[in-house]
């Protein structure tokens, strides 16, 4: 993970915050191929499960408690149980010349009950920013002036440092 640069090299981080909600997983969302170049997610399942797979010889999982984020991939297959609750940020971060922001080839799954404070900044993002998200899949986005935006930035990072 890439700790301290100069703020001119973080100036050229290209960022974008996805998708960010608390909610059951839409039944159309629980069986899907994801494909987005660099796209990163993180999700903290709160019930049911979710397994990830990709390539043709790696998957991942993680049940209610767990914390899954999977690496940052083009494709991945994604199955969420019928029954999964999560809270979910997603958000695409890379440097100019397309390098990921960091290098992680795996998934990391890690308890929520020993990251209590990532869990309450992640509600916390939820809280504030999740209803900018609202209409995205409708293709009616909310719409925010330009200081909800830098806000939203502020508080991602902040999480983001957990």
């Amino acid at each position: 993970m890439v700790d301290k640069l100069a703020f001119r090299e973080w100036q050229q981080l290209i960022f974008s915050l996805r998708i960010c909600y608390h909610r059951r997983v839409r039944p159309k969302y629980q069986h899907f191929r994801q494909v987005h170049p660099d796209s990163w997610a993180f999700w903290m399942v709160e019930e049911g499960s979710v397994q990830i797979c990709w390539g043709k010889k790696h998957q991942a999982s993680a049940v209610a408690g767990e914390i899954l984020q999977p690496p940052p991939l083009a494709t991945r297959t994604q199955d969420f149980s019928e029954d999964a609750r999560i809270l979910s940020i997603g958000w695409q971060a890379h440097w100019p010349m397309g390098l990921p922001l960091y290098s992680q080839p795996e998934a990391l799954i890690l308890p929520v009950s020993k990251y209590p404070e990532l869990g309450r900044a992640s509600l916390k993002m939820v809280e504030t920013f999740g209803s900018s998200y609202d209409g995205i899949e409708t293709g009616k986005p909310v719409q925010r002036s330009i200081s909800v935006w830098g806000q939203a930035e502020q508080v991602f990072f902040h999480w983001f440092e957990y």
